[in-house]
């Protein structure tokens, strides 16, 4: 029984401190906030994308000097940001939100693309109709 315990608040404690990382990271990114210093790139990456964020449909729409825009709803009120795609690495795209918060983004062979925020990664789909939107981000990304 006390080995059982003993791994049990092995695995909690690693669990609260590998999580802990991340949340510095993003704490940190969102005060250093550096959104207005980066200057958006062209890429090949530009078009809209749906995924199944948590529990929100986000949907980011990429133009291909590296501005865009991303929507989820909250609380049944449409949350917009700006977003900036800002260097280039290999494959992959640096992307800054207008809260600081940082992802990196990469074409999969699919024409999908893959989002990496702090270790979570997603899968983008290509939407260019709005069709997996949410319909409150539909409405609003539309009038862009």
């Amino acid at each position: 029984m006390k080995v059982r315990l003993k791994v049990t608040l092995g695995a909690v404690v690693l669990a609260l401190t590998t999580s802990g990382c991340a949340m510095m990271s993003i704490n940190n990114d969102m005060m250093d906030n550096a959104f207005l210093d980066q200057i958006p790139i062209e890429n090949n990456v530009s078009g809209t994308y749906t995924a199944s964020i948590g529990p929100f449909l986000t949907t980011y729409v990429i133009e291909q000097d590296g501005a865009g825009v991303y929507c989820y709803v909250a609380n049944g009120t449409p949350i917009l940001h700006k977003v900036k795609i800002y260097s280039k690495t290999d494959n992959n795209y640096s992307l800054i939100t207008e809260t600081g918060l940082k992802s990196t983004l990469s074409k999969l062979d699919s024409g999908s693309l893959a989002i990496d925020s702090y270790g979570n990664k997603f899968t983008l789909q290509s939407d260019e109709n709005f069709a997996m939107a949410n319909l409150f981000c539909r409405e609003k990304l539309a009038g862009i």
